[in-house]
């Protein structure tokens, strides 16, 4: 071989090497920068899941705001990926569960902003039905109905097969219901509480020194500015990222006669489990679960109305069926303050036997697997393998827990204390976690109350008592006056 051969030999491996050195750089920046965005929503998850399990975490804004912060990092570190999609949806969740317990508009705005951002940023559309949904909502409880009938309509249009689809119908048939007449409809001009569609631009890096929040000082200063943004023209949704923002303030409708957030009596909806061809349990001696849940449902109702002056819904009012997917989306539809689902236990040991109060969570027990499983009937929940969903899912049923909790509590002490006074040994089950599927879609505090076990024949005798089921109705109702009396959570 000659010495230019050997040289030209050389100078093509040379070339070879340096071109895929140089792709390898290349790519690399945008792998490290795709996997340090997973592994920040890796540790933003785990902020959530410590916010959520500890009620003195929930209790505080700060802490709230700090996980706000975790998943505002993952955005900053790669705005274009998956993680960072996921990321400004779950705070939009984050603030729509602060304003649960804050009260504080402010909250509710960022909300839709980031709902918004949402939207405009990010061109996938798994999550884009769900954050128009929620926008609708926000608009719908502050009594918006044109702007919340904008967001549903879009959803109809756009993501009909959608899982939101019907959910979006309904509530577009209450709008027009609750405001038939457009000429009765008032538009004001309100700087400060108009529920615009906030929706942030695109963070830039001066918010965030090298694109983090990295400290609650940060924090404070991104929500300063978010909410210093004027609303975006329109409805906010089919604007593109570099739409300008408009200074006017965005118009705020309110009928003039009814206001949804203007709710004096509370509402209580209380669902007598089972019914029609779905009998519930049955004890040997003629107890009927459907039957004794439905008497006992409209004792506690007549209680709440006469003594207590509190309004009352029944799910059913006499032996109708309803499937478990309907009850609960009935009491989010009547605005709702409270639900309580009232039941009859059964159990394959006759000698089981006792009165225990549940509210929705994981039910790790087998004895709240075995009382779930029959209650929810062949309906199966399962969470969906998406780690969002699961985290949304989670901070649904968590931002309603610690109420539900407390709700649960008062309830099974009452009726402890109740049944005790008539039958000395009444066992004492208490308060548990239960993955009930009718407890799954409430917006509000829910509980299920199991008042004894049909298939225990001591217990199968009270409950054909009348005057103890008069005892059980009073329990539930004083459960449920005394939580509605108490003062939430303060942040």
């Amino acid at each position: 071989m000659s010495e230019n051969s050997r040289k030209i030999g050389f100078f093509k491996v040379l070339f070879i090497f340096i071109f895929l050195w140089g792709s390898s750089v290349a790519l690399a920046p945008a792998k490290a920068k795709a996997e340090s965005a997973e592994s920040l929503y890796t540790k933003a998850k785990h902020s959530f899941y410590q916010l959520k399990g500890s009620p003195d975490k929930m209790a505080r804004r700060d802490q709230w705001i700090n996980t706000v912060d975790d998943f505002l990092k993952v955005y900053h570190s790669n705005p274009k990926s998956y993680p960072a999609y996921k990321a400004i949806f779950t705070i939009g969740k984050l603030y729509e569960g602060l304003y649960q317990i804050s009260k504080n508009p402010k909250d509710s705005d960022l909300a839709l902003g980031y709902y918004g951002k949402l939207l405009q940023e990010f061109e996938s559309d798994r999550l884009k039905d769900d954050a128009l949904f929620r926008r609708g909502e926000i608009y719908f409880d502050r009594g918006h109905y044109t702007l919340a009938e904008k967001e549903f309509e879009k959803i109809v249009r756009e993501y009909s097969r959608g899982d939101r689809s019907s959910e979006a119908r309904q509530r577009l048939k209450q709008i027009v219901a609750l405001s038939p007449n457009p000429s009765q409809i008032e538009v004001a001009q309100t700087p400060l509480q108009a529920t615009a569609p906030v929706a942030p631009p695109a963070v830039e890096k001066k918010v965030a020194k090298k694109e983090e929040v990295k400290t609650k000082a940060d924090s404070e200063l991104l929500l300063a500015q978010l909410e210093q943004l004027s609303p975006v023209a329109g409805v906010g949704i089919e604007a593109k990222p570099s739409a300008p923002v408009s200074s006017t303030p965005v118009e705020k409708v309110e009928p003039a006669e009814k206001k949804v957030a203007e709710k004096k009596v509370p509402l209580v909806i209380l669902d007598p489990g089972h019914g029609g061809k779905d009998l519930g349990a049955k004890g040997k001696h003629g107890v009927v679960e459907k039957e004794l849940n439905l008497n006992l449902a409209k004792k506690v109702k007549a209680i709440l109305e006469k003594e207590y002056k509190i309004r009352v819904h029944l799910t059913r009012s006499d032996d109708t069926f309803i499937p478990l997917k309907e009850r609960g989306p009935i009491a989010n539809g009547m605005k709702a303050d409270l639900f309580v689902s009232l039941h009859a236990n059964a159990a394959n040991r006759e000698a089981a036997h006792g009165i225990e109060t549940y509210y929705l969570g994981r039910g790790l027990s087998e004895q709240a697997k075995e009382t779930a499983a029959r209650e929810n009937g062949d309906l199966v929940y399962s969470i969906p393998d998406d780690q969002t969903q699961q985290i949304l899912a989670d901070l649904i049923s968590n931002n309603k827990m610690n109420d539900s909790s407390r709700l649960a509590g008062r309830v099974q002490r009452y009726l402890y204390q109740k049944a005790k006074k008539r039958f000395k040994k009444v066992k004492n089950l208490g308060v548990k976690e239960g993955p009930f599927w009718v407890l799954h879609d409430t917006n509000m505090p829910s509980i299920l109350v199991e008042v004894g076990f049909v298939t225990n024949a001591k217990e199968e005798a009270r409950l054909k008592d009348e005057k103890y089921l008069d005892l059980l109705s009073e329990a539930v109702a004083k459960g449920i006056r005394d939580f509605l009396h108490e003062n939430g959570p303060m942040i």
